[in-house]
């Protein structure tokens, strides 16, 4: 009895491989972004610089690459690992006028920049038929696991006149869970090589970032930007959450 639940096992795992496919996928695309508390940081700021008509540009749009490893050990079915990297196209505040408050006399120029990335790492299951004479197939997919976020806040003021040049750049990072569900089209071109159009959304709101470093603005300002392993905070000193959902 013994031998025989030893052959059943042996031959079950042999028919369980003769279904297994490894397939690698590479994708990449648009992607729209929430960042909705981000965004109202943004408005609070340009209200800052009002009488001075600041150029703002919020975030909300992005391009996204990602890495696919797929297992197929029964048919139809697939146990996958997605990572990747989500790039935000930037956000930014732009000004430019003649004595602003708290700087030199004379002609000044002021810029604002948001720039945010997200880089997911996720395992999940996959679905793929094919459609009887058809040369494409339809497949799904959910995915869930950790996404590291990196933020960025630059600042350059400059007043031409009184020699001013100031720059800095604080950064922040931080994670939390995301999660990605999609449906698409698979179609045959070459033996072993398919094209895809997929149409997903993603849950990826990271509760909070910390900086990475000190970073302060430089004399004659001297304004601290950013204290090591602090978390990014809103005007009413609340954690500021990144949302790529």
């Amino acid at each position: 009895m013994r031998k025989l639940a030893l052959v059943f096992v042996l031959l079950s795992f042999f028919c369980v491989s003769s279904f297994a496919v490894i397939n690698i996928g590479v994708s990449g695309g648009y992607a729209s972004v929430a960042m909705t508390e981000v965004n109202k940081e943004i408005d609070f700021e340009a209200s800052i610089y009002t009488g001075f008509s600041p150029a703002v540009t919020k975030l909300g749009n992005g391009l996204y690459g990602n890495l696919d490893l797929n297992f197929g050990f029964i048919p139809f079915i697939n146990f996958g690992l997605k990572s990747g990297i989500l790039y935000c196209f930037q956000g930014k505040i732009t000004l430019d006028g003649t004595n602003f408050p708290y700087l030199p006399p004379g002609s000044f120029s002021i810029s604002e920049t948001y720039d945010s990335i997200l880089i997911p790492i996720m395992a999940g299951l996959g679905l793929n038929l094919g459609l009887p004479g058809m040369p494409f197939s339809i497949n799904a997919g959910v995915y869930g696991g950790y996404g590291f976020s990196i933020v960025s806040f630059g600042y350059n003021i400059k007043v031409p006149s009184a020699g001013l040049d100031l720059s800095a750049f604080p950064a922040y990072n931080g994670g939390g869970f995301v999660m990605d569900a999609g449906i698409g089209f698979s179609f045959s071109m070459l033996p072993f090589i398919s094209a895809t159009l997929n149409v997903a959304y993603k849950l990826a709101k990271i509760p909070e970032v910390k900086a990475i470093s000190d970073v302060n603005l430089g004399p004659p300002l001297g304004t601290s930007l950013s204290t090591k392993d602090k978390p990014l905070k809103d005007h009413d000193g609340n954690s500021l959450p990144i949302d790529y959902s």
